[in-house]
């Protein structure tokens, strides 16, 4: 198997491995935000114990993160906005993890000193919180509006290549009428359900 497949995941994982692998920083920094909160209203050590190990342990989550989505970056066409969203998909990650690096160096030089609970390492999961969203926002969008890492059931079995800006036109009419039948097929599939 070569490294990109391992990354990709499709072959061992079934789908791409990169969707499952981004709960793990998404959930653990969010998680420790939440923490940090509770523990600045309440005084509770604990959950500022809760708020600093999940704010490192997102960052051992945030490397798989990365590793799967080197993976599916390079599913990206070479040009167009899935480029753009890509690179900027990549760019806010990067930058949250150097922000949760701070912020974990910080909790951890302030472990066993009395510990004041500090505005800075609140800050900075705020911004990383916001910056992990919006790029989870645009991750998104690649999957769902450009199809990248997206594989249809049925047909030839081969993945959908993802949306180029400079598609033929010859296969435009095709893509609108697999959209409209399956429009079709959700709207009939209520309808029966209903």
């Amino acid at each position: 198997m070569k490294t990109t497949e391992l990354l990709q995941g499709d072959e061992w994982l079934g789908h791409p491995a990169h969707p499952a692998f981004v709960t793990l920083p998404i959930g653990l920094w969010t998680f420790g935000l939440l923490m940090d909160m509770i523990a600045s209203i309440t005084k509770n050590e604990c959950a500022q114990d809760a708020a600093d190990y999940a704010v490192t342990a997102g960052l051992v989550g945030a490397g798989l993160s990365a590793a799967t989505g080197l993976g599916e970056f390079l599913r990206v066409p070479a040009e167009g906005q899935p480029l753009q969203d890509g690179l900027t998909h990549g760019a806010l990650n990067v930058g949250a993890v150097g922000l949760y690096s701070i912020n974990a160096i910080i909790r951890n030089g302030r472990r066993g000193a009395g510990r004041p609970g500090g505005f800075l390492p609140k800050l900075l999961s705020m911004v990383g919180v916001g910056a992990i969203a919006y790029s989870g926002w645009l991750g998104g969008m690649l999957a769902y509006k450009h199809g990248v890492g997206v594989q249809v059931e049925g047909g030839t079995g081969k993945k959908n290549q993802p949306e180029s800006s400079a598609e033929p036109a010859s296969q435009q009419p095709e893509r609108e009428t697999r959209r409209r039948r399956s429009e079709r097929a959700v709207r009939d599939e209520v309808h029966t359900s209903a």
